[in-house]
């Protein structure tokens, strides 16, 4: 008689992270791999595998570098690197903004249009105006998407079948100089998800640059692939200082403001006021720090590859860190035996215990030695998007 199947529970959730931890270190240090990841909450993740770090995944997807919980991925797929180029774009539809009252009609459009030229320019998304794409549907369709007004769950169940994959919309209210704006999307392969941004601006100065960072958190997007420069918009006479001096101050004010926004929350999208004096220095100390960086990378690569050994605390031997040695001795072996003694009263088989023991002690050797024995390098960059990023600089750039 055969074995009954493990249910869907914490024993079946215990062996995919198991599996997952236990192949990702040997991924991310080889050559450059793609998946199609299927999450819990219904979402495909098509891209490349960046770096991990106990059940938190770096990924780099055609919009841009994003972080996943391992917990939450249901599928891992191999796919290949012309497979990852070759993802058709997601359709996004952009409905039109609300407007608060009459008087901001004219600065909803605006703002409207403005979100639609950042999507337009967004790698891996089209966008397509609802009025444009109601013209390509059949009268019937155009009116059972009109009965649903701004239920954005009944208007992508209507659209999912014709190729959507994301719908938008806003709404925009000004308070003198202030603009209260708030965006949602909701998406076809996870429509309960409903992301939305709510966010204020004094004036139009700046507003091109926070709504860019909106846009970003709408799609879990931690670092674009592409940096785009839009012109604020024209938001009309109200919202425009009368003297030029007054401003140009406001202007100045709205720039500082998002410029440390943006310093502290997406370093990638500085605003580059660095002097020239500053990047020749700059310049001069790499060229200067170059040798001493090539004789640590190779030292750097060896302690990583020990990594992949399921010796407790080898990369730390290594580097003559005896008390991140004894610390992962301290971890590994009860977690291990604690793992062990989990499987054995969920296995049905023996053949099934020692597959899962061998297993867990590999996947807890290799996250302890990457845990306590790898250290940050100085000379660690991701300038290669080919080539896998190196844990330590990725997780001090992404680590909330």
């Amino acid at each position: 008689m055969p074995n009954p199947p493990l249910e869907d529970g914490p024993m079946r959730r215990l062996i995919r992270v198991v599996m997952t931890i236990a192949l990702l270190p040997i991924s991310v240090a080889s050559a450059a791999e793609y998946r199609r990841i299927t999450l819990l909450d219904g979402r495909v993740l098509v891209a490349q595998i960046i770096d991990a770090e106990d059940t938190t995944m770096w990924l780099q997807t055609p919009m841009g570098r994003m972080k996943i919980d391992m917990l939450e991925v249901t599928q891992f797929e191999n796919i290949t690197r012309m497979d990852y180029e070759d993802e058709p774009p997601h359709t996004a539809v952009l409905l039109p903004f609300t407007p608060g009252n009459t008087a901001d009609q004219e600065n909803a459009r605006n703002v409207r249009d403005l979100v639609q030229a950042h999507l337009e320019q967004m790698p891996g998304i089209d966008v397509i105006r609802a009025e444009d794409f109601i013209q390509r549907m059949g009268e019937e369709s155009a009116t059972t998407l009109r009965s649903c007004g701004r239920d954005l769950q009944c208007a992508i169940a209507i659209l999912a079948p014709m190729g959507v994959d994301a719908l938008l919309h806003g709404s925009l209210t000004t308070n003198g100089q202030q603009l209260d704006i708030e965006i949602r999307a909701v998406l076809s392969s996870a429509p309960e998800l409903n992301p939305h941004v709510q966010y204020q601006n004094q004036g139009a100065a700046g507003l091109s640059s926070k709504t860019a960072i909106q846009l970003l958190d709408i799609f879990d997007i931690e670092e674009p692939s592409k940096v785009i420069n839009i012109p604020d918009p024209d938001l009309g006479s109200q919202l425009t200082q009368k003297n030029p001096s007054a401003q140009t101050e406001s202007t100045a004010d709205a720039e500082a403001s998002i410029g440390k926004e943006n310093e502290s929350r997406r370093p990638f999208l500085n605003r580059q006021t660095t002097k020239a004096t500053e990047a020749t220095e700059a310049t001069e100390a790499t060229e200067a720090t170059e040798a001493t960086e090539a004789t640590e990378a190779t030292d750097d690569l060896l302690v990583k590859r020990s990594a992949l050994i399921p010796i407790p605390g080898l990369p730390a031997l290594i580097q003559r860190d005896l008390k991140s040695f004894g610390l992962s001795w301290g971890v590994a072996v009860p977690t291990t035996a604690g793992m062990v003694g989990l499987i054995g009263a969920s296995s049905y088989r023996a053949s099934q215990f020692n597959v899962l023991s061998m297993l867990t002690y590999y996947a807890i050797t290799v996250g302890v030695n990457r845990r306590f024995g790898l250290q940050p390098s100085p000379h660690e960059t991701i300038n290669n998007p080919d080539s896998p990023v190196e844990s330590a600089s990725l997780q001090t750039k992404f680590r909330d």
